[in-house]
């Protein structure tokens, strides 16, 4: 009874009802897929006090109990998420704006200066959960906030950098933006046990054979077949001839390379051996069939 009940309002959630305060099966999940980070417990009084002073300086717009019972959760337990540092709020509080308070702010260079900020709106019945990019250029006139600034100039946006991954521009609450990570963490979880069933307990090397397909006038590359040997540190020649008695396709034919950047390719020469490669036991590699 007590599981189903847990579903039931994990159910409740994911359909975007309210949620007055944190689903008890969201936070036990955080710590059952490893997610939050240990920080120094804090008393009930002094958690109250940093509460106080967010909501000052949020124009005195009260929390939302679902905001301010998940704060109270994390301080007391001493527990801080990769993506959601309570303390981030308190360093932040100079860039709130009435109604909004500032969780996060990331700034990287490439081509020029970018930001991520993300925010929490407690003028909503449970704390929406919002994300908004810039460029810091004379046509966005918001870079240094506040965050009222960013509602009404930047641009709501995912965001993929940073320790503040959101596949979505906002969340009704906090627990349904804690929810997506703990997705992606059972999903992860997943993938690596496939990985080392795979790979006996990273004792194998996975070998991938790609094989020329697609239009005539427009060849590519697809996936045809997945080898398990065990991983001996051989050269990058004994692996095109193990590859090659495996599947009768002459080793002359066959090279391996691994895909960076810029749908670039890193081709190995067959005196180099799998370790200077950077193939270990468990490792995959992909033999192209040229």
């Amino acid at each position: 009874m007590e599981s189903q009940s847990a579903a039931s309002q994990e159910k409740a959630l994911r359909g975007g009802d309210p949620c007055p305060s944190p689903p008890p099966e969201v936070y036990q999940q955080l710590l059952a897929h490893g997610l939050t980070d240990q920080r120094s417990a804090e008393s009930p009084g002094e958690v109250q006090r940093k509460l106080d002073a967010l909501q000052s300086s949020a124009g005195d717009v009260p929390l939302p109990a679902h905001v301010s019972q998940w704060l109270k959760l994390l301080l007391e337990t001493g527990h801080a998420l990769p993506f959601f540092e309570p303390m981030d709020l308190m360093s932040h509080m100079h860039l709130n704006s009435p109604g909004l308070l500032c969780f996060y702010s990331y700034e990287w260079m490439y081509m020029e200066e970018q930001k991520h900020v993300g925010l929490i709106d407690l003028r909503s019945e449970s704390g929406t959960v919002a994300f908004y990019y810039m460029l810091n250029d004379d046509d966005m006139p918001c870079w240094d906030g506040p965050a009222s600034r960013w509602v009404e100039f930047a641009k709501p946006s995912e965001t993929f950098v940073g320790k503040f991954a959101a596949k979505k521009k906002s969340y009704p609450s906090l627990s349904d933006y804690f929810l997506e990570h703990i997705d992606a963490a059972r999903e992860a979880q997943e993938k690596e046990r496939t990985r080392l069933e795979l790979t006996q307990n990273d004792t194998c090397l996975v070998i991938e054979l790609w094989t020329m397909s697609g239009k005539k006038g427009q060849p590519s590359h697809s996936k045809s077949q997945v080898f398990t040997p065990r991983y001996e540190n051989c050269t990058i020649a004994e692996l095109k001839a193990t590859v090659a008695d495996l599947t009768g396709i002459q080793k002359e034919a066959l090279t391996v390379k691994r895909r960076h950047m810029f749908n670039k390719f890193k081709t190995y020469l067959d005196e180099q051996l799998l370790s200077d490669c950077g193939y270990h036991a468990g490792s995959q590699v992909t033999v192209y069939v040229d």
